[in-house]
C-alpha cells in the first residue's frame, strides 16, 4: 500500500517538476532577450520633447491632407518619423502612394498604414507612417507626396510642400585634428568553463521541455476531448441571444447586421479554422477561398450575406423587415449546411 501512495506520488509530481525547469528557463531566456534587445523597436521614441516637429496641413474643398514630422532637427544617430494623413468625406477613395527604399535623401527603415477610419461626421481617414533615417550630417529635404482622391469619375490630387530638416553632426564642429588610435594589444579570454559542460546542460534543459512539452500537450488535448463543443451549436445559440435583444423593435438594425456578421464570422473561425477577426470582408473571403475545407457550394451564400451586411453598417442601408428575416434565414442554413458537412 505504501508503494502505490509513492507511486502515485512520483507520477504527479514529475511532470510539475519539469514544468517549473521549464518555465524558470523561459524566463531567464525571456529576460536575456529582452536586455539584448534594448531599443531596437520599429518605431522609436527619443527622450528629448522639448524640439516641437512641423504640421502643415493643405485643403482643396472636402478633401484635406495633413503631413508632420516629429522633430525639425536631428543628429545623424537619431531617426525621424513622418506622418502623412488624409482626410475626406465616406464617399471619395484615397489613393496614397507607392513605396520606394528612399524618401528624397533619408532611407526608409520602416513604414506603417492604418486602416480607414470612418468618424461620426462621415469623415475618412486613413494615415501612413514613415520612419527615416539620415546617413551624413547637413541639410535633408523631405521631397512633395502627391495623394490622390477619386469619386465618380471626378479626380482631386493633393501635393504636400517640401519639408527641410537639418541633420547634425555628433562631431564638435571647432575640432578639425581627428587622429586614428593605434588598435590595443588582444586581451586574454576570460577563464571560462569547458563547452562540453554547456552542451550538457543545454541537453539535459533540451529533454526537460521535450518532455515538459509532450506532458501538457497530453494533458491538454484530453481537457479539449472532455469539454469539446460543437461550433454549431455555439453560433445557434448566439442567433437566439441576438434575436432575444429586439433590436429591430429598438431601430439598432446597424447593430443588429453587426452582429450577424461576427456571429458568422466566429463561426467560421471555429469551424473551419480561418482566423480572420480584423479583417474586411474582401480580405476574409480571399482567405476562405484559399482554405481547402470550407465548402464551395456556400461561397456565394455567404459572399452575398457578408457583402450586404456591409452595405447596412456603412451605407446607412436601410433593410426591410423581410430583409432582416431572409438575414437570419440565411445565416441559419449556412449554419446547418456547414455543419452537416464537417459531421
Amino acid at each position: 500500500m505504501v508503494r502505490s501512495r509513492t507511486a502515485s506520488y512520483h507520477y504527479r509530481t514529475v511532470p510539475s517538476l519539469i514544468s517549473a525547469v521549464f518555465v524558470s528557463c523561459f524566463i531567464s531566456w525571456l529576460l536575456f532577450f529582452i536586455q539584448a534587445c534594448g531599443n531596437k523597436t520599429g518605431i522609436e521614441n527619443t527622450q528629448n520633447n522639448t524640439v516641437t516637429g512641423i504640421h502643415k496641413k493643405i485643403e482643396k474643398g472636402s478633401v484635406s491632407v495633413t503631413i508632420d514630422t516629429d522633430k525639425r532637427e536631428i543628429t545623424v544617430a537619431e531617426r525621424l518619423t513622418l506622418t502623412v494623413s488624409a482626410a475626406c468625406s465616406e464617399d471619395w477613395e484615397i489613393n496614397l502612394p507607392g513605396i520606394d527604399e528612399k524618401f528624397g535623401q533619408f532611407v526608409i527603415v520602416d513604414y506603417h498604414t492604418t486602416r480607414p477610419e470612418l468618424s461620426d461626421q462621415k469623415q475618412k481617414t486613413i494615415s501612413r507612417s514613415y520612419l527615416l533615417e539620415p546617413f551624413l550630417a547637413g541639410e535633408y529635404t523631405i521631397p512633395p507626396i502627391t495623394i490622390g482622391f477619386r469619386k465618380d469619375g471626378e479626380t482631386v490630387d493633393i501635393t504636400t510642400p517640401e519639408i527641410n530638416i537639418n541633420v547634425a553632426s555628433l562631431l564638435p564642429e571647432n575640432k578639425t585634428d581627428y587622429k586614428i588610435h593605434d588598435i590595443q594589444p588582444p586581451l586574454k579570454l576570460p577563464f571560462s568553463l569547458p563547452i562540453w559542460v554547456y552542451a550538457v546542460c543545454f541537453a539535459v534543459i533540451a529533454i526537460l521541455i521535450v518532455l515538459s512539452f509532450f506532458v501538457f500537450r497530453r494533458r491538454r488535448l484530453q481537457t479539449i476531448k472532455e469539454i469539446k463543443v460543437d461550433p454549431g451549436e455555439i453560433a445557434l445559440r448566439e442567433l437566439e441571444a441576438l434575436v432575444s435583444e429586439k433590436l429591430e423593435e429598438k431601430g439598432e438594425t446597424k447593430r443588429l447586421y453587426h452582429g450577424v456578421s461576427n456571429i458568422l464570422r466566429r463561426y467560421i473561425e471555429r469551424c473551419f479554422g480561418i482566423h480572420a477577426p480584423e479583417q474586411t470582408t474582401e480580405e476574409f473571403l480571399a482567405g476562405l477561398e484559399k482554405g481547402s475545407r470550407f465548402p464551395d457550394k456556400y461561397n456565394r451564400l455567404l459572399k452575398t450575406f457578408l457583402r450586404y451586411c456591409d452595405l447596412v453598417k456603412f451605407a446607412e442601408h436601410q433593410p426591410q423587415r423581410d430583409d432582416i428575416q431572409n438575414a437570419f434565414g440565411s445565416c441559419r442554413e449556412f449554419i446547418h449546411g456547414s455543419r452537416e458537412k464537417e459531421q
